[in-house]
């Protein structure tokens, strides 16, 4: 019984101590284990990032492309990493998702120019977006879409840090319309 107790007041003021500092993101699990890189939080209370979502189509070989973009920004002393691959013990890549499964990716996802930084978190060089960023990626729409007006559901899959502590995978969700005409 005094386990239970203890163990749930343990939990209690390790919550509040997650308010209360500078951590961009804290989880505890009920067995008090640290981080686990599989868990991403999904929400936008502890997002150290802002974006802004664009669409633009385009008639290619009887095919709609369209290209979704994302400008961002990051908030101050903070970071997230670029999209490419930075090699074995280093973050995951900042992926793009798409939850509608009438879109199908069909390039890589492009950035804008990252910065190289010493990061403390993971002790070596790596690329960062700090500040203001875009990404873009091309899809393909499915040939039996009909004309009219639909809605895209993804989010961005992304870690962020700091020089002292880093986050769990976050998703910043999105949401915008897609437009075909006949």
């Amino acid at each position: 019984m005094f386990t239970s107790i203890f163990s749930r007041v343990f939990l209690i003021i390790s919550i509040l101590l997650c308010f209360t500092t500078s951590y961009t993101v804290c989880a505890i699990d009920s067995d008090f284990n640290s981080f686990e890189s599989e868990k991403t939080i999904d929400s936008d209370l502890f997002q150290p990032l802002d974006i802004i979502t664009k669409l633009s189509s385009i008639k290619k070989n009887r095919s709609l492309i369209t290209t979704l973009y994302i400008y961002g920004r990051v908030h101050p002393g903070h970071h997230i990493y670029s999209v490419m691959n930075q090699g074995q013990d280093s973050p995951k890549p900042t992926d793009i998702i798409i939850e509608n499964n009438f879109l199908s990716a069909i390039s890589s996802i492009k950035e804008s120019l990252p910065s190289i930084i010493m990061d403390e978190s993971f002790e070596k060089p790596l690329m960062v977006h700090k500040n203001e960023f875009q990404f873009e990626q091309n899809f393909k729409l499915r040939q039996s879409i009909k004309s009219g007006k639909y809605q895209i559901f993804g989010y961005i899959l992304y870690q962020s840090c700091t020089n002292r502590i880093c986050s769990l995978p976050l998703k910043k969700r999105f949401e915008t319309t897609l437009h075909i005409s006949p």
